[in-house]
């Protein structure tokens, strides 16, 4: 069984879902991508395990027949696997192989998306007359980006990619990180922070976008742009009077 299923999610393309209780996120390493077979190939594992079980079928019978006969007279359950062998030849299963391949609701589908990005230190009220689309910051010297992203597709993605860009709109200087999960389907996870050093009175582009795998179709939620403007730092000068010039001669 475990060869049959090999071969019909090595054929569609698709990761076993994980055992309950287990973690979410497939391993790269352990199955975490899945080698496509051809048709030809599908089907030759395919009935290969139909050959397999039917040979189990065989054993079974010669057990359950031996204990009959054996003294005591023990006596097994019938049990079938296989109850019409011209099912499992190579020809009546390429049919079937035929039938797999051009069914929509079994055809792979790739969605990775953005369940949620959130910018440390939070964003404060919006000043009055302040552009709505600029997200004001408190004074600070760093920025933390926290990101969830979900596979909502029907395989795994053991390549998931996130791309994260600080660009200074003072200076233009631009910092990127990047982000690699592996994600098995209709699951979902945080990142680890992504950290950028930030010059308080400065206004950042931040964009957070998601590298589509190929196949994907759906690009809703996959790059997510924010205006940050960082306020300038106060403290109170030797006058005491609030400045943002917090230099020790102030």
């Amino acid at each position: 069984m475990s060869d049959l299923r090999g071969a019909i999610d090595g054929y569609l393309g698709m990761q076993p879902l994980p055992v309950a209780g287990s973690p979410t996120t497939i391993d790269s390493g352990d199955g975490g991508s899945t080698t496509l077979l051809t048709a030809t190939d599908a089907t030759n594992r395919i009935a290969g395990a139909g050959t397999l079980l039917a040979h189990s079928d065989a054993l079974y019978r010669s057990v359950r027949h031996a204990l009959r006969t054996a003294a005591g007279n023990g006596r097994l359950p019938r049990s079938v696997w296989v109850s019409n062998p011209q099912l499992w030849a190579p020809d009546a299963v390429a049919s079937q192989i035929g039938l797999i391949s051009s069914s929509p609701s079994l055809a792979a589908v790739h969605y990775l998306a953005l369940r949620t990005v959130r910018v440390s230190p939070p964003a404060l009220p919006t000043p009055q007359g302040a552009p709505a689309n600029v997200s004001v910051l408190s004074p600070t010297t760093q920025i933390s980006v926290n990101v969830v992203l979900a596979n909502d597709g029907s395989v795994g993605e053991p390549h998931a990619t996130v791309h994260y860009t600080m660009a200074s709109q003072s200076s233009g200087a631009t910092s990127s990180q990047t982000q690699t999960v592996a994600l098995a389907p209709a699951t979902s996870q945080a990142l680890p922070t992504a950290n950028f050093a930030v010059i308080p009175g400065s206004t950042y582009v931040l964009t957070v976008s998601v590298d589509v795998p190929a196949g994907q179709t759906q690009t809703a939620g996959t790059a997510v742009q924010n205006v940050l403007a960082v306020s300038p730092a106060t403290c109170l000068n030797r006058k005491g009077l609030v400045s943002t010039n917090c230099s020790p001669r102030s």
